[in-house]
This record gives structure tokens, C-alpha cells and sequence, in this order.
């Protein structure tokens, strides 16, 4: 992770594949989200993100792959009643 930017009631994760290879991960974040997006740096749409709910409970898993020395931008919304990013 490169960085995390509030946007409102929305988190925005930065993140960077420093690979030469294709990475696949799950970001895991606590709490139930009910909306997570792909976007691009300057905050346009590229699509919604699958989440499934992890254990122990309450917690959500957003699997993700990124290309090559590749950047990408999630957007998770409507954090108004969590705290990931307040920190």
C-alpha cells in the first residue's frame, strides 16, 4: 500500500505492484463494506469490486491483481461509521 486519501465518506487505497510479475492478493479491511470500486489515479470509474465477507466476522475481503510495476486505486465507500482511515 502507497497510500490512503479520504474522500468524503469514502477511503481511497493506493497501491503499487513494484513487480515484474502479475501479483494477486486479498486486501482485508474490518468491517462489512457494502460498495468497493476500481479506479483510476484521477478517480474515474474502471468497474465495481467483488467483496465477500471474511472471518471472524465482520470483516471484508477484496481479492485483487495487479499487472507489473503496475498502480491501482480501490475505492471503499461509505466509511462514515468506520475508522481505517481517520488514522
Amino acid at each position: 500500500m502507497t497510500a490512503l486519501q479520504r474522500d468524503g465518506a469514502d477511503c481511497l487505497v493506493r497501491l503499487y505492484n513494484s513487480s515484474p510479475e502479475l501479483k494477486s492478493f486479498s486486501l482485508v479491511v474490518d468491517g462489512e463494506l457494502e460498495q468497493v470500486s476500481a479506479v483510476e489515479l484521477d478517480g474515474w470509474l474502471i468497474g465495481e469490486l467483488k467483496v465477500t465477507a471474511g472471518k471472524p466476522e465482520h470483516r471484508s475481503i477484496i481479492a485483487l491483481t495487479l499487472q507489473p510495476f503496475g498502480p491501482a486505486t480501490v475505492r471503499l465507500h461509505d466509511l462514515s461509521g468506520h475508522n481505517e482511515c481517520n488514522r
